[in-house]
C-alpha cells in the first residue's frame, strides 16, 4: 500500500471552503504548505486585533473611573478647604476663650485681694470704733 498523505487547505475565513487533498501532486503539495503559514499569520493577526480591542476596552473603563474620580475631586478639595477654615476658626476661638479665662481668673484673684483689704479695713475701723467707745465710758 502506498503511503497516503492528506492535506487540508485551511479556511482563511468563513467564506472560503476547506479543501482536502489526497495524493497531492507536487504543485498541490506546495500550495497546501504555502497556505498554512498564511492562515496562521491571518489567525495571529486576528488574535492580536482581539487582544488590542480588549486592551482598549480595559483602558476605556479605567479612563472612565479616573474621570469620575477627577470629577469628584474639586468638590472634595472644596470640602477640605471648608474644614480647614472651620478648624482654624475653632482654634482661634479656643485661644481667645483661653485668654479670656486667664484674664477672668486674674480678675478673681485681684477681687479677692480687694475684698481682703476691705475686710481688714472694716475690721480695723470696727476695732477703732469699739476701742474708742469703750475708752469713753
Amino acid at each position: 500500500m502506498k503511503n497516503q498523505t492528506l492535506f487540508v487547505l485551511a479556511q482563511i475565513d468563513a467564506m472560503t471552503p476547506c479543501k482536502v487533498l489526497s495524493n497531492p501532486s507536487g504543485l498541490d503539495h506546495l500550495l497546501a504548505l504555502s497556505i498554512i503559514p498564511i492562515w496562521l499569520f491571518h489567525h495571529l493577526a486576528s488574535l492580536e486585533a482581539i487582544r488590542d480591542s480588549l486592551v482598549v476596552v480595559q483602558m476605556t473603563k479605567k479612563s472612565e473611573k479616573l474621570r469620575a474620580k477627577a470629577f469628584v475631586l474639586p468638590g472634595i478639595r472644596a470640602k477640605l478647604e471648608a474644614l480647614r477654615w472651620r478648624h482654624s476658626t475653632a482654634l482661634e476661638m479656643m485661644g481667645e476663650r483661653d485668654e479670656e479665662l486667664e484674664e477672668l481668673r486674674a480678675d478673681i484673684v485681684d477681687l479677692k485681694e480687694v475684698y481682703r483689704e476691705l475686710v481688714n479695713l472694716l475690721v480695723n475701723q470696727i476695732q477703732k470704733a469699739s476701742s474708742s467707745s469703750t475708752g469713753n465710758i
